[in-house]
């Protein structure tokens, strides 16, 4: 419940491979979630195309399910449209930084 696509369901910590080491912040996230969502942390997930991204948020809301947790899993056209919006403004400073470095120079 909760996944457009049922095999979503089978994305757990116990069923993962091993392989990502990155795996364990996931795991921690979750154990720590009353206090990340007290201090409003959130997690970006970047990478490429089948690097395990969705996977690893599906760890992480399965896992939030099984404790009863609420939770907002973005999938799609609307990860999409907010990573679009989220690697803009980064890049906006970013370029910012290097013109304001470069005029210090």
């Amino acid at each position: 419940e909760g996944f457009s696509n049922p095999a979503m369901r089978q994305w757990t910590f116990e069923n993962d491979n091993g392989k990502c080491p990155q795996m364990e912040k996931a795991y921690s996230y979750v154990e720590l979630w009353e206090q990340m969502k007290a201090e409003n942390h959130g997690l970006v997930l970047w990478g490429n195309v089948g690097s395990g991204k969705s996977y690893f948020a599906g760890c992480i809301a399965n896992a939030l399910m099984e404790k009863e947790i609420p939770h907002a899993f973005m999938a799609g056209c609307l990860k999409c449209a907010c990573l679009s919006a989220l690697r803009a403004a980064i890049s906006a400073k970013w370029q910012h930084s290097r013109k304001w470095n470069a005029l210090k120079s």
